[in-house]
């Protein structure tokens, strides 16, 4: 349901419109489990806008992960501009257990690695394992995994 003038709102297992509800969602404002569209809300959404359980979009906000320019979650964040309760990858991350990215900062006491950090290594995956746990030894094994794939 499409309309040059005004909001027309569709509604339905597969919806497409100014204004879609349903399973799937597709349209400028768009909400349904699997959602797109410039303002999307859904358990997994992808708009200019995105917010859900798991969200990509120019600004991202999603429980579990978050994937966008500005990236807001609970779980894991990446982007430009990350930021999470738990782990944060981007350019600019803050992270309460990780970060890592051009500009990382950690919250609580956890860990925060930078490019420079990593470029200091050279590539060393055991030396910069090593420096993980002595700086955070209690950091889930998945954790250390991930911010280890990093590379500058």
């Amino acid at each position: 349901n499409l309309r040059d003038r005004g909001l027309c709102r569709a509604k339905g297992i597969i919806a497409i419109g100014n204004v879609a509800t349903g399973f799937l969602a597709i349209g400028g404002f768009s909400a349904g489990l699997l959602s797109i569209g410039g303002l999307g809300v859904g358990l997994l959404t992808l708009g200019g806008l995105a917010v859900g359980i798991a969200a990509a979009g120019g600004l991202a906000a999603g429980l579990l992960l978050a994937l966008g320019g500005g990236a807001f979650s609970l779980g894991l964040a990446l982007g430009g501009c990350a930021v999470s309760q738990s782990v944060a990858i981007g350019g600019a991350a803050v992270g309460q257990y990780a970060a890592g990215g051009q500009d990382a900062q950690s919250s609580s006491g956890g860990l925060a690695l930078t490019l420079d950090q990593l470029r200091a290594y050279g590539g060393n995956t055991e030396a910069l394992f090593q420096m993980i746990h002595a700086q955070l030894p209690e950091a889930p094994e998945w954790v250390v995994r991930l911010l280890l794939r990093v590379r500058p």
